[in-house]
């Protein structure tokens, strides 16, 4: 990574089966969806809901496995 770049996640929530992912649809409203597709910054997951940064996952964390 870049210095600077910053770190960037994705919000994976718990599910009963597979995982949910929170994600900005077409026009940028937020989505719970069975795929990850959004890339999100600390602080753009902060100003949706604090609350949410204890799902949040980093993204080369998902690619190594």
């Amino acid at each position: 990574m870049n210095i600077t770049e910053e770190a960037e996640y994705f919000i994976e929530l718990p599910a009963k089966q597979n995982k949910l992912y929170v994600n900005y649809d077409i026009e940028e409203n937020i989505s719970i969806d069975a795929i990850r597709v959004t890339r999100f910054t600390e602080a753009e997951i902060k100003a949706i809901d604090e609350r949410y940064w204890a799902f949040a996952v980093p993204v080369e964390e998902v690619a190594e496995g």
